[in-house]
C-alpha cells in the first residue's frame, strides 16, 4: 500500500495525503492521528503504520490527522475530514471494501453539517415546496412565483433581438423594476440611473461596446473585461469612478441574459458572503472587476452547481444558483453571537485579561473585532498578560510588537490602541476604548481607510481576516482555512554535535528548511543526492530574513550571547 491509497480534496480540486512523521525520541517514522481530547504534544498523537488505520481512523472514526498538500511546499496540518478543508476523498478499492465505505465521497460527507448543507436547509426553510413541486424543473411554487418565472420572462425578452446589446439592456432594466429586494429586480435602482447617465456620455460608443459584449457570450471573462475598458470611463465622466459593484453587476447580467449557462449576474455582498462560507476568501478587490475575480465566481457558481446535481435538483442553468445564493447568502459567514466570537479568543492570558469587563466593555470588544475581520486583519495571541491579542496583516506570522497594526491593552481601562496605522499616516496613532463610541470610531476610522488597509503588506492572495483559534493563519498562500483542528509544531531545539567535516552545517541548512518550509521527514528534498537543491532553498529563505546563521565565538558566556549582561566592578568609597 502506498500513501496515493487515500487522497482527499479540498474545494479548489487541491489533493492531500497522510504524512509519516518521525519521532526524534524513538526514532519511529508513523501516520499520526490525533484522539479525542488529547493535547497538540507529538507524544499525545496515536502513531499508525498504514494507510488502511489511518484510512479508518479518519473516515470511519472522524479522527485528524497530520496531512499535507501533494503539491507545493505548504505546511504539514492535522486537519479532519469532513470540515472545511478536506471536502471529498478517493480510497483504493481494496480499503473500502474492507473498511465497509465507499471508495470515493462525490462531495463532502463528514459528520458535521457544512456550510452548503446548512445553506441547503435555509433554501428549502424558504421554499419549502420546493422538492416536492419538482425543484428547478418546476413551473409552479414558491420558488417558481417569485423567483424563476420573472427569469425565464426576461430570458424570453432579450432572444427576440439577437446582436442588438442596447436592447437586451434595456430588457434588463425594464425587468428590475419593482423596487428593491433579496429577489430580482436584476439591477437595483442606483445602478439603473447610472447606466442609463453612462451611456448618455458617447451612446454610440457605449452602444457598440454593449454590441461586442454580447457578440463574444462564449468567453464571458474576457467579454466582460473588454466591455469595461468602455463602462469604466464612462462612469469616471459622470463623477462615478469609484461604483466599482456597477463593472460587476451590468457585464455579467448583461452576458446571463443571453448565455444564461455561461455567465452568471453578480450580487456584491451576497457573492461575497457564499465566497467566505464555502472558500474562506475574499472575492473582490476595491477596483473594477478583473478577469480573476470573475472567473472565480464562476468556479464559485460550479461548486453550487455540482452540489445541486448530487441532491437532484437539477439546476436548469446558473440562473438557478444565482437565485439560490441570492436567498441563501444574505448573512456573512462571520455573524456569530458574541460568547461564539469570545471562543474564538479564548487563551490564559485573553481570559485573565477581560475577566473584569463590563458587559458594555465586552459587547465593543466583540463589535471592534468583527470590523477588524471584515477589513482583512488578522486577530492573533501572545503571551503577554496586558497584551494578550495583536491586530495585523503580514504573510508570514510575526509577534513582534513593532509589526502589528495595532493591539489591546490596559487591562484597567481596556483600549485598542493602532500603532501608528503602520506606515498609514491618514490613520495615525489613535486609541479605542471599548465602549460602545469606541466601537463607532473604531468603525468609522476602518470605513474611511479600507483601501489603504487592504494595500498595507498585501498577501499573495486576498483573504478575510484571521481569528486567533485559526491554525496556520498568514503563510504565503493566505493560511491554512477555517476547519484546519491546528498546525502541530514539535520541538525545534536541537544540538549537533561531532568532528569537523562530518556535516554540521549541511545538516543544520536541512532542519531549517525543514521547519521552514513544513516538509515531513521523507520529503524527497531532504533525501540523498538533493544536496544543491536543498542549499538553493536554503538561501532564499536566508534572503527573505526568515532564516539567519549566527556564529559566536566560543570564550563568549551564555550571558553575553543571550541576554547581554556583563558583571561590572563597584567602586567602594
Amino acid at each position: 500500500m502506498s500513501q496515493r491509497d487515500l487522497v482527499f480534496f479540498d474545494a479548489q480540486g487541491v489533493g492531500y495525503q497522510p504524512v509519516r512523521h518521525g519521532n526524534q525520541q524513538t526514532g519511529r517514522s508513523a501516520y499520526r492521528v490525533k484522539p479525542p481530547g488529547a493535547s497538540n504534544r507529538t507524544a499525545d498523537f496515536l502513531e499508525l503504520d498504514t494507510i488502511e488505520e489511518v484510512a479508518k481512523a479518519m473516515l470511519v472514526d472522524g479522527l485528524p490527522a497530520r496531512v499535507k498538500a501533494i503539491e507545493g511546499k505548504g505546511p504539514v496540518s492535522v486537519l479532519r475530514f469532513g470540515a472545511d478543508v478536506l471536502q471529498r476523498y478517493e480510497l483504493e478499492p481494496g480499503l473500502a471494501a474492507k473498511l465497509g465505505i465507499p471508495s470515493r465521497s462525490s462531495r463532502r460527507t463528514g459528520r458535521d453539517e457544512t456550510p452548503l448543507d446548512s445553506l441547503r436547509a435555509r433554501f428549502l426553510s424558504a421554499f419549502p415546496d420546493f422538492e416536492s413541486a419538482g425543484a428547478f424543473d418546476a413551473n409552479a411554487g414558491a420558488y417558481y412565483d417569485t423567483y424563476r418565472q420573472r427569469v425565464d420572462a426576461l430570458l424570453l425578452a432579450t432572444a427576440r433581438h439577437p446582436g442588438d446589446g442596447w436592447a437586451v439592456l434595456q430588457d434588463v432594466l425594464a425587468a428590475s423594476q419593482g423596487g428593491r429586494g433579496a429577489l430580482p429586480p436584476f439591477f437595483d435602482g442606483d445602478v439603473s440611473w447610472r447606466v442609463r447617465r453612462a451611456r448618455d456620455v458617447d451612446p454610440a460608443r457605449f452602444d457598440a461596446a454593449l454590441d461586442a459584449l454580447i457578440a463574444a457570450q462564449d468567453d464571458p471573462v474576457a467579454a466582460a473585461v473588454v466591455f469595461n475598458e468602455i463602462f469604466g470611463p464612462a462612469l469616471e465622466a459622470i463623477d462615478e469612478a469609484n461604483t466599482f459593484r456597477d463593472t460587476r453587476v451590468v457585464p455579467s447580467t448583461v452576458l446571463a441574459a443571453i448565455a444564461p449557462d455561461r455567465a452568471i449576474s453578480v450580487r456584491y455582498q451576497l457573492y461575497v458572503n457564499a465566497e467566505r462560507l464555502l472558500n474562506d476568501r475574499m472575492l473582490f478587490a476595491n477596483k473594477p472587476m478583473s478577469a480573476t475575480e470573475y472567473s472565480a465566481v464562476l468556479a464559485l457558481a460550479e461548486q453550487f452547481r455540482s452540489a445541486m446535481i448530487d441532491w437532484g435538483w437539477g439546476p436548469r442553468d446558473l440562473w438557478d444558483v444565482h437565485g439560490f445564493i441570492l436567498a441563501t447568502c444574505g448573512k456573512k459567514e462571520n455573524e456569530m453571537d458574541d460568547a461564539a466570537l469570545l471562543q474564538r479568543f479564548t487563551s490564559q492570558h485573553f481570559d485573565a485579561f477581560r475577566e473584569r469587563w463590563s458587559p458594555e466593555q465586552t459587547a465593543a470588544f466583540c463589535k471592534i473585532a468583527r470590523v477588524a475581520h471584515d477589513a482583512g486583519l488578522d486577530w492573533y495571541h501572545t503571551n503577554m498578560n496586558d497584551n494578550p491579542v495583536r491586530l495585523g496583516r503580514k504573510p508570514h506570522v510575526d509577534r513582534r510588537a513593532a509589526a502589528a497594526f495595532g493591539y489591546l491593552n490596559r487591562p484597567g481601562a481596556p483600549r485598542l490602541l493602532l500603532n501608528d496605522a503602520r506606515g498609514i499616516p491618514a490613520i495615525g496613532d489613535q486609541a479605542f476604548p471599548l465602549s460602545a463610541a469606541g466601537a463607532a470610531a473604531f468603525a468609522e476610522a476602518m470605513s474611511q481607510h479600507a483601501s489603504r488597509i487592504s494595500n498595507w503588506q498585501p498577501l499573495d492572495q486576498t483573504r478575510p481576516g484571521r481569528w486567533p483559534d485559526e491554525a496556520g493563519f498568514g503563510d504565503d498562500e493566505g493560511g491554512v482555512p477555517k476547519g484546519s483542528e491546528t498546525v502541530v509544531s514539535d520541538p525545534t531545539n536541537l544540538i549537533l554535535y561531532g568532528p569537523p567535516g562530518t556535516g554540521k552545517t549541511y545538516a543544520t541548512a536541512a532542519h531549517a528548511v525543514r521547519l521552514c518550509d513544513g516538509l515531513a521527514d521523507d520529503d524527497p528534498l531532504l533525501g540523498e543526492g538533493q544536496r544543491d537543491s536543498l542549499m538553493a532553498r536554503y538561501r532564499k529563505l536566508a534572503r527573505d530574513e526568515r532564516i539567519e546563521f549566527v556564529t559566536f565565538h566560543q570564550s563568549m558566556a551564555y550571558e553575553d550571547f543571550v541576554e547581554g549582561l556583563r558583571p561590572r566592578s563597584l567602586a567602594r568609597g
